[in-house]
C-alpha cells in the first residue's frame, strides 16, 4: 500500500513525463508488437499427451506446456493493455489506438481525427503517460525526478 502512496509523494519524486513518454513508447513500439503476436499464436500443435501403457519421454521436453504458458501470459498482458487503455478520454484513445496499435502514419491519423500534427503527436504525448500510470500494476513504466535532480533542474 506504501507503493501507491509513493507515486503521490511530491516532496520525494516528481514524475519525469518525458523520461514516462519514452519509456512507454519503447514498450509499445517493441514489446507490444511481440505480446500481439505471442497472444495470437496459433496453439494447435500443443496437443494433450497420449496416454499408453509404455512410458515415453517427449521428444520436445516441455517445449509445448511453455508455448502454452507464454500464450497464456501474452494474453493477459494483452487484457492489461487494453485495460490500461479504456481508462483515458475519447481523442487520447484514438490517437494511441492508430498509432501504437494499428502503425498508422500522421497523415492518416490526422485525416481521420482532424488534428494537427503538432497536437496529435501532443495527445500522443499525454496518452502515453496517462497509459504508464494505467499500466503501472502490470509493469512500472513511470520514471521519477529523484529529489537532488529536482534541484538541479530548477
Amino acid at each position: 500500500m506504501d507503493e501507491l502512496f509513493d507515486l503521490f509523494d511530491e516532496d520525494e519524486r516528481t514524475l519525469n513525463k518525458y523520461e514516462t513518454y519514452k519509456k512507454a513508447k519503447r514498450f509499445m513500439d517493441n514489446g507490444m508488437q511481440r505480446i500481439m503476436y505471442m497472444a495470437g499464436e496459433d496453439f494447435t500443435s500443443a496437443k494433450g499427451q497420449i496416454i499408453s501403457g509404455m512410458p515415453t519421454g517427449s521428444p520436445d521436453g516441455n517445449a509445448r506446456e511453455d508455448k502454452v504458458v507464454l500464450h497464456v501470459q501474452a494474453q493477459d498482458a494483452l487484457d492489461a493493455i487494453l485495460r490500461a487503455s479504456r481508462n483515458m478520454p475519447n481523442d487520447h484513445r484514438t490517437i494511441l489506438e492508430y498509432r501504437c496499435f494499428k502503425r498508422m502514419k500522421w497523415s492518416k491519423i490526422c485525416k481521420e481525427t482532424h488534428f494537427e500534427k503538432t497536437r496529435a503527436e501532443e495527445i500522443l504525448i499525454e496518452a502515453l503517460v496517462m497509459f504508464a500510470y494505467n499500466f503501472v500494476n502490470h509493469m512500472n513504466l513511470l520514471v521519477f525526478y529523484e529529489k537532488e535532480e529536482e534541484t538541479t533542474k530548477k
